[in-house]
């Protein structure tokens, strides 16, 4: 054992960065913890999803520049990771309930990235993933998309420069 720290809440997760220098500590505080793993120091928090519940797997952009995490109501949130600014708060698919037609956001569990491109995949605790395509994490946004439906269709969420029409 190299180091041990103590957070004094519930980690659900813990994901290293693409060069092993951070972890990721996903917590049922609903905060994400960015630790340097050769000190333990604590480097950023991005908060401003919900996590109370649920086992949530948060997770590094193919070029470590953005930290995602899932969320219990059916959000997934981008930061930047040195900033520690929130990038884009996306929505996944929603599922009709059978007692009432009410839309029931699907609590997100994990996301995973490519290892070169800005593309990811989400999965939900009701056995849904889906597939989303993204251009460079540029600081200018623009509004997604609505989400896809399944893992055969995807949708790309533009994220770059804008330009006029």
């Amino acid at each position: 054992l190299l180091h041990c720290d103590d957070l004094g809440v519930p980690i659900t997760n813990v994901t290293l960065s693409r060069d092993g220098k951070c972890i990721a500590l996903s917590c049922l505080d609903s905060a994400v913890r960015l630790l340097e793993l050769s000190s333990g120091h604590r480097l950023n928090i991005y908060t401003g999803h919900i996590h109370k519940n649920y086992a949530l797997k948060a997770a590094f952009s193919h070029d470590d520049a953005i930290i995602a995490s899932p969320s219990e109501d059916g959000h997934i949130l981008l930061w930047r990771l040195v900033e520690a600014d929130l990038v884009v708060q996306l929505k996944t698919a929603t599922t009709a309930s059978s007692s009432s037609q009410q839309q029931i956001a699907r609590p997100t569990s994990a996301i995973a990235w490519h290892p070169t491109k800005s593309n990811f995949l989400v999965a939900t605790y009701d056995g849904i993933v889906s597939y989303w395509g993204a251009g460079s994490f540029s600081p200018a946004i623009t509004q997604p998309p609505p989400p896809p439906n399944s893992i055969h269709k995807s949708r790309d969420i533009i994220i770059g420069p804008t330009k006029p029409p």
